[in-house]
């Protein structure tokens, strides 16, 4: 049988809130608590807003999660989708414009540039840009459209 005395039960205790400290400060940095501005659950509220309807809730919430973090070709490829839908093709072509820097190949980004750029009557650049999705993806259901 193992005797503790008081000392062994202060330090074991202090371990253990020392312990639950460490876990604390990691589930918050990781941002595992589902914090409201959270970038990643902006832009899961964002698609939510949009699946609604609720574009303009939809444009706030993922420049929100843009504003803290940039490189997110997704959520910017998202806002693209949400400016064209509202009727801005010129919003909607930057943001496909700033999705296509940081993942150059993506093939939702031209097309959704190349339909921004059409409503904007820059037929050519348009044109190239759907080429572009054809000689990538000649089966693309989008760029045959």
């Amino acid at each position: 049988m193992v005797h503790c005395n008081d000392k062994t039960r202060i330090g074991a205790t202090l371990l253990l809130l020392a312990l639950l400290a460490a876990s604390w400060m990691m589930i918050t940095a990781a941002g595992c608590l589902g914090e409201k501005n959270n970038p990643a659950v902006l832009n899961s509220r964002a698609r939510e807003a949009e699946e609604a309807g609720r574009l303009e809730e939809a444009v706030r919430l993922l420049q929100e999660s843009l504003a803290q973090r940039p490189a997110q070709p997704a959520a910017m490829i998202s806002l693209g989708r949400v400016q064209y839908y509202l009727g801005r093709p010129e919003a909607a072509a930057g943001a496909y414009r700033k999705a296509l820097e940081l993942e150059p190949g993506s093939l939702e980004a031209m097309t959704g540039l190349g339909l921004s750029l059409l409503a904007q009557r820059q037929d050519q650049e348009a044109l190239d840009l759907f080429n572009r999705v054809l000689l990538t993806a000649p089966k693309s259901p989008r760029a045959l459209y």
